[in-house]
């Protein structure tokens, strides 16, 4: 009986993987611990642990990292990242900010749920993702506000496109925040730079894409906007 049981257990992990055989929501921020089968990853790309939708398209299953400043990429090995999945930032009590790029058009229940220091959340897309019915890509989402429960309303700034702001405010869940403001008010010049060559950071263009790792400065780089730190910065 005890052999028929290890090797019902260890069949099991080779179908489903050890995190299969740990507790419900059992996981650690900060690590690639997460066991519940609605994290299941495809691979890894930085700090991200992403979950291939079809050929083309992606998900970002949940963070590995410890950064309280977080830039979704818009792509990942060439597919587009179109949906943040299930619970795949949830308790993150280090992000205070997070930028969302427009190629996102899906966001999974509880996405956010509990990230109590969330400050500020930069959304690119112009048309507000539809947090109300089933998502992108069959990515589950509902209207009662799940996806940002926990997180402060009435303080977190919710940055959006110029030309979209009223969009935002009418839109469920998104009308929530009661700070939606221009993303063209986020804008900091180039001087406005205070990093060390202690500090390095990744630099992001509008779409998300890394284009330098690691910097200590904004030399080089064309003229245009670009994220630093889930802030916006001008080369002119």
């Amino acid at each position: 009986m005890i052999k028929k049981t290890i090797a019902t257990l260890s069949a099991a992990v080779m179908l489903f993987g050890a995190a299969a055989l740990l507790p419900e929501n059992d996981y650690e921020i900060g690590t690639r611990l997460k066991a519940n089968a609605r994290y299941a990853v495809s691979g890894y790309y930085d700090d991200f642990a992403y979950l291939n939708i079809d050929p083309t398209h992606v998900k970002i299953s949940y963070y590995t990292g410890n950064d309280s400043k977080i830039t979704i990429p818009s792509s990942i090995n060439g597919m587009e990242v179109t949906t943040i999945g299930e619970s795949a930032f949830e308790n993150n009590k280090n992000l205070t900010e997070v930028v969302i790029p427009s190629s996102i058009t899906g966001i999974g229940n509880n996405a956010f749920k509990g990230c109590v220091n969330l400050q500020a959340i930069t959304v690119y897309n112009p048309t507000p993702i539809n947090l109300s019915a089933v998502g992108t890509r069959g990515e589950g989402t509902r209207s009662d506000g799940s996806i940002f429960d926990g997180v402060n309303k009435a303080l977190c700034i919710l940055y959006v496109p110029d030309e979209s702001v009223e969009l935002y405010k009418k839109a469920l869940v998104w009308r929530d925040f009661l700070h939606i403001v221009p993303l063209s008010t986020n804008t900091t010049g180039i001087n406005g730079i205070t990093q060390t060559e202690d500090e390095p950071f990744d630099i992001y263009n509008l779409q998300g894409q890394k284009v330098r790792s690691k910097a200590t400065d904004l030399n080089g780089l064309p003229k245009g906007i670009y994220i630093i730190n889930g802030k916006k910065y001008a080369v002119k």
